[in-house]
């Protein structure tokens, strides 16, 4: 006879797996945007880089809740914000395989894979809880999500667009950007930085990957 555990949702959906060990919380925090730009009107503006207020470790899952538009990257040390951009700030919540112990409860749930007797679950991580996943386009723009009432969701993206475009003497950048605002999730192509161009700048697309998006709960974390 096979010993095991699962879990289910009352909606049928696997929420605990003896065989399955799933990310949780490393560490979050809260940090400034602070808005404005860089650089200067006479030749050429760009958004702020903001670096996180911790080390990411490698093969980290990152989600935020930004109130101002922040342009996405890969980079796991800071995020970028558009020029001239309000200030705001945002929230990052850290997600890794090197589960940690966020809640402190003496009493819970742990389970073992009853095979190599690892710890695949304890009620003390704040596991990752992904809600919606959504795949796009890669330069879709206008895009929208509504959190429900009573939650707090935060967001993880991958891929976008990275355009440049010319008018005049002038050449602009237009990347894929995301923010919060009044309860929902925003997702927009915008302008984060300007200059003048040299005589042989053209417009191009740096780069347009398929638009990657999930929507996590982290209410309570």
């Amino acid at each position: 006879m096979a010993y095991g555990l699962q879990v289910r949702g009352e909606h049928g959906i696997l929420q605990i797996d003896g065989l399955y060990k799933n990310m949780s919380l490393y560490k979050k925090a809260t940090f400034p945007l602070p808005g404005g730009s860089e650089g200067s009107s006479s030749w050429g503006e760009y958004g702020k880089w903001v670096h996180y207020p911790f080390t990411a470790p490698p093969e980290s899952l990152l989600a935020f809740i930004p109130s101002q538009f922040c342009v996405f990257n890969f980079d796991l040390s800071g995020i970028g914000q558009l020029y001239r951009s309000p200030a705001g700030q945002c929230e990052i919540f850290c997600f890794t395989g090197n589960n940690t112990h966020y809640f402190q409860s003496t009493h819970g749930v742990q389970v073992r894979n009853p095979n190599t007797l690892q710890e695949v679950f304890n009620s003390n991580w704040a596991i990752l809880r992904i809600v919606d996943v959504f795949n796009l386009e890669g330069g879709a723009s206008g895009w929208k999500y509504t959190i429900p009432n009573g939650k707090k969701y935060a967001i993880a993206v991958g891929g976008g667009i990275k355009k440049y475009t010319t008018s005049g003497e002038r050449m602009y950048s237009d990347s894929t950007c995301f923010k919060i605002s009044d309860n929902t999730f925003h997702i927009d192509v915008l302008r984060d930085s300007w200059w003048y161009r040299d005589e042989d700048e053209k417009a191009y697309t740096a780069s347009l990957f398929g638009l990657s998006i999930l929507i996590i709960d982290v209410t309570g974390y």
